[in-house]
């Protein structure tokens, strides 16, 4: 029932300084109250004003359902993970589907089914529940329906036009040895079509376990090669549709660089020495974007894959050899590198972060672009 003491400007700004998952808990209050926090400005204006964001980690269940895990409360049996359905892949009768997680990006995630020559699209915000396929999805031809290994991916945002895009970066045809330019396929949701670009970077090749982009700063970020076999980082600018290099550690090789993401506000590299039996490894931020003398290490950690930085200065991630474990553990850690809490997540056999099997991603009120279509029905949630 609608309190008449406050009006709805001000019930307005109190709502927008909530947490997401206590204003969707409003929506139920009243017509006026589910319309108000429905509308897509209301979205917007949440997202802007959220100062302390909430981040989940998503993790493939059984059949077509995720789970949804908190990374900041404490890690007790079935620590706070939701069950959360998405639409079914239009080909599911086959039992070879398989589902991945392009990427996320403003509280959005985008997955990928694919099966045979078959593929599709599905975009969603598992905070609203809601999902919706893409129509007519067709792909470069390059694309082979399949992107486990022949692509650099990524999923990201140029907020000049307000639209969502699809990065895709074929891997070059001779390992090593072309060292043309690299063609960068951008799928705009806005249009839905497929624009070609052309990276004024030379590299060689990418490792396969690094071929998630990373995204920061308005840019997808991926570890290459460069034409001298070095590691550098390359990025994408999603607004200029421009390609640069970013300069790593100077100590920074494929043996000892195991995971490459965002941290907190900065680009992270977690370090370890593949021929030594250590348990320990170092987790470096770059605190000035682009400016290779700002490289600072963080911490001394266990061995972890990092993933997030908790509210409470912790750090959140896999924790396990190589972070790919038959029963992923997943682990907080306390800013001094001591073991807070841990949890054995079994609901897939084999769980890789760095694949495309899971992402973290913010929670939020945003909605999904048009250009996705109308809503139907058996895609909603």
């Amino acid at each position: 029932m609608e309190n008449p003491t406050l009006p709805m400007e001000m019930m307005r700004e109190i709502l927008l300084r909530l947490p997401v998952r206590s204003v969707l808990r409003f929506k139920c209050v009243c017509k006026t109250w589910y319309s108000l926090i429905s509308e897509p400005h209301f979205g917007i204006s949440h997202y802007h004003m959220d100062a302390a964001p909430s981040y989940r980690f998503l993790l493939p269940s059984t059949g077509l359902y995720f789970e949804s895990v908190d990374t900041d409360p404490h890690l007790p049996q079935h620590f706070s993970a939701v069950h959360l359905p998405i639409p079914p892949f239009r080909y599911m009768y086959e039992l070879s589907t398989r589902k991945h997680i392009l990427g996320s990006c403003r509280g959005l995630l985008l997955f990928y089914y694919h099966v045979g020559q078959f593929s599709d699209l599905i975009l969603g915000n598992p905070s609203t529940g809601i999902y919706q396929r893409l129509p007519n999805f067709e792909t470069p031809n390059l694309f082979l329906n399949d992107i486990r290994s022949k692509f650099l991916y990524g999923f990201g945002y140029d907020a000049s036009t307000e639209d969502y895009l699809l990065i895709l970066i074929p891997s070059p045809l001779y390992i090593y040895r072309y060292r043309g330019p690299r063609k960068i396929h951008v799928f705009s949701f806005k249009t839905h079509s497929w624009n070609l670009y052309y990276t004024n970077v030379l590299y060689a090749d990418f490792i396969i376990k690094f071929r998630s982009g990373s995204l920061f700063n308005g840019a997808l970020h991926w570890l290459v090669y460069d034409h001298k076999n070095h590691l550098v980082i390359l990025a994408f600018d999603l607004t200029q549709r421009t390609s640069s290099k970013i300069p790593l550690l100077y100590r920074c090789n494929v043996n000892s660089v195991f995971s490459f993401s965002v941290l907190g506000e900065c680009l992270c590299l977690c370090l370890r020495d593949r021929y030594r039996y250590c348990e320990m490894s170092e987790i470096w931020v770059m605190k000035e974007y682009r400016v290779r003398s700002s490289w600072t290490k963080l911490i001394d950690i266990p061995f972890i894959y990092p993933l997030h930085i908790t509210k409470d200065g912790g750090i959140f991630g896999i924790y396990g050899i190589d972070g790919i474990s038959r029963s992923l553990r997943l682990a907080k850690f306390n800013n001094k590198g001591e073991l807070v809490d841990s949890f054995v997540y079994d609901g897939d056999q084999v769980c890789y972060y760095a694949s495309l099997k899971s992402s973290l991603y913010r929670e939020s009120l945003l909605s999904l672009p048009s250009v996705v279509g109308e809503q139907n029905e058996n895609d909603q949630q």
